[in-house]
């Protein structure tokens, strides 16, 4: 995984970090509005 992900970085290609599963000490709802809000950003190029 970290040869792909080094390798879409060198030809600038957005790459989205993910979690399977819920970080400790927050909730469902948070945890997965910061997950779409970094999607957003690559959307929009930031």
């Amino acid at each position: 995984m970290k040869n792909l992900v080094k390798l879409a970085h060198e030809n600038d290609v957005p790459v989205l970090s993910v979690t399977e599963t819920k970080p400790d000490g927050g909730d469902y709802v948070s945890w997965m509005t910061k997950q779409y809000q970094a999607l957003i950003k690559i959307q929009r190029g930031e």
